[in-house]
């Protein structure tokens, strides 16, 4: 990149190797990791592919989740390009779970649940999809989206009982 100007103040460049995971030879396979339907829910929900099939590092996650009540949803709309591979998927979202955690300080990936541009579901943020798992949109003030399609849960902790 050239620019005929000065460089601008403040200006930060994240480089992020997702590196490779064994995740990766599966990743265009449609298993059923977290799909379920049961005596009292019938209705099978979508599939949502587990952290450990994108290869999240568990070991970078910092501390447990927290958990509030379900407020709402929030859709963020891709940043990036959608030119990758069914393959590529679980490549971008430890990226991203990487400067999530290592680029902006936060505890764990910021969404709960992200959306690759094939449709896929992956599971984001570490607690359980079944459960209200406060994601970083909440936690920080200054979420921005990164650069893969998702959905994400929004939800507000409970407040004590007086």
């Amino acid at each position: 990149m050239e620019s005929a100007g000065a460089r601008p103040q403040g200006l930060e460049v994240d480089v992020i190797d997702p590196g490779t995971s064994t995740a990766d030879a599966t990743a265009g396979s449609d298993t059923t990791s977290l799909s379920t339907a049961d005596e009292t829910n019938p209705q099978k929900r979508p599939t949502i592919h587990s952290r450990a099939e994108w290869g999240a590092d568990e070991s970078i996650r910092k501390g447990d989740p927290d958990y509030g009540e379900v407020r709402g949803a929030v859709l963020h709309h891709t940043a990036g390009v959608n030119g990758y591979s069914r393959e590529e998927a679980p490549a971008i979202m430890r990226g991203i779970y990487e400067f999530h955690v290592n680029g902006r300080g936060w505890n764990d990936i910021g969404y709960n649940v992200l959306v690759d541009r094939f449709g896929r579901l992956w599971e984001g943020r570490a607690g359980g999809v079944d459960k209200a798992v406060i994601g970083a949109t909440r936690r920080a003030s200054t979420a921005r989206p990164s650069a893969s399609p998702r959905w994400a849960t929004t939800t507000r902790p409970r407040r004590p009982t007086p």
